[in-house]
């Protein structure tokens, strides 16, 4: 499946050998995450995998009990591209057949030593439970915005980002680990034209969070649970938020 941008700058070929019916994804509520479990979901369709189940896997940020709040996000994310693909999915058997999501996992990381993050990967594989695990992690904008270089995560800068291309690590049990970062080469403005591309703007753009600032921004002050869930804080020096605006022109 090749999608690209509308100025064809950017493109990727996406793909999963079916060999892989046990697909682990990681997914954070953002927008990239919530995108790759639409556009896995629509693949597997497409092209009848119904052997194929997702296990989503989401990391639960314990920054000192501040910010648990990615957990929700995911779990409304996850709801929302199931009944986008199928409005009833989520409503109990259909015909004797489950949820192409099989299990949510929510993993909640017990110190600031962000390694722990990667601990769960082994034992998924290890169990049997998954055979490839996926991200979807973006590369960072181009460097020459300068708004958008202080915060940034230098790990998604080109030189240092990985393979888009399936790749393979080591043999857990009896399952040898593989890996797949379809959009590592892509930014997000490759995100955003898959959004408005796939009409995805309405439904599934208002459920996901990209901001990841602590506390509420200078002069606003969110009175429900909901209400922070639903905004961004917009602050300047929110780098994920001023991202998002760089791709999508809204928060």
């Amino acid at each position: 499946m090749k999608l690209e941008t509308y100025d064809k700058t950017q493109s990727i070929d996406f793909f999963l050998p079916e060999r892989f019916n046990k697909i682990g994804l990681n997914v954070s509520g953002g927008l990239d995450s919530a995108f790759l479990l639409w556009l896995i979901i629509k693949f597997l369709k497409d092209n009848n995998r119904t052997d194929t189940e997702i296990v989503v896997v989401t990391i639960g940020q314990n920054d000192y009990g501040k910010r648990h709040w990615n957990s929700i996000v995911s779990a409304k994310v996850i709801d929302k591209v199931l009944r986008m693909h199928d409005p009833n999915v989520n409503n109990g058997h259909l015909n004797g057949k489950q949820s192409i999501v099989s299990t949510h996992f929510t993993y909640y990381r017990t110190s600031q030593d962000k390694t722990q993050a990667n601990s769960m990967e082994p034992r998924l594989f290890d169990i049997g439970l998954i055979d490839i695990i996926m991200s979807g992690k973006t590369a960072n904008p181009p460097g020459d915005i300068d708004e958008l270089l202080d915060g940034r995560d230098i790990t998604r800068d080109l030189g240092n980002r990985g393979n888009d291309q399936i790749e393979y690590g080591k043999t857990y049990g009896k399952t040898k680990s593989a890996y797949y970062t379809p959009f590592v080469n892509v930014d997000k403005r490759f995100i955003a034209d898959q959004y408005k591309k796939f009409n995805l703007m309405d439904d599934l753009f208002p459920v996901t969070r990209s901001c990841e600032r602590l506390g509420e921004p200078e002069g606003k002050i969110f009175t429900t649970e909901e209400d922070f869930f639903a905004n961004s804080c917009k602050a300047e020096e929110c780098w994920w938020c001023k991202e998002r605006y760089w791709a999508f022109g809204r928060y």
